[in-house]
């Protein structure tokens, strides 16, 4: 069982529970664990990130544990509502146009190395992923590493060329 789990059990799996029977707060109990705590751009929901990266969300007057692969502020409950985008980054932090599938991000990453070998400039060119909400109140995105499913996409899409 993870450490939001954990938690969850103890407020009773009730996302409106901000309290429990002998008065322990939810949010004061969430700030003494270690954990790392993000807050949304527009500061409306509260991600605590626990040292298992297991993850409880706060928003208004509920809570609930974060959608599986969510790496932001969705709720299990609602399943993740963000979207992701694949962009090929350039040196010195320029970033090509945002792709909507990964597919189309390794074309654009194939054809960016390229043009980079040719000169001679190669080891500057990656691949990124950013995480937009679907309520659009973050324009820029939170940028996240791949995960291991992208990664091994990438490998098939590479392999299969």
């Amino acid at each position: 069982m993870t450490i939001a789990s954990e938690i969850a059990d103890k407020f009773g799996n009730d996302g409106l529970c901000w309290t429990t029977d002998d008065g322990v707060d939810l949010v004061e109990f969430c700030n003494a664990q270690p954990c790392q705590k993000t807050k949304s751009p527009d500061h409306e929901h509260t991600a605590y990130i626990f040292t298992d990266d297991s993850c409880l969300v706060t928003s208004g007057g509920g809570w609930d544990l974060r959608a599986k692969g969510c790496t932001r502020w969705c709720w299990d409950g609602n399943g993740c509502q963000c979207s992701t985008k694949y962009l090929v980054a350039y040196q010195l932090g320029g970033r090509g146009a945002p792709h909507d599938t990964l597919e189309a991000a390794v074309k654009d990453l194939r054809e960016s190395i390229a043009i980079a070998t040719e000169d001679g400039d190669c080891q500057a060119i990656r691949l990124k992923a950013i995480e937009y909400p679907s309520d659009g109140s973050d324009p820029y995105g939170i940028e996240r590493n791949l995960t291991e499913a992208e990664v091994e996409a990438i490998a098939r899409e590479i392999n299969a060329q």
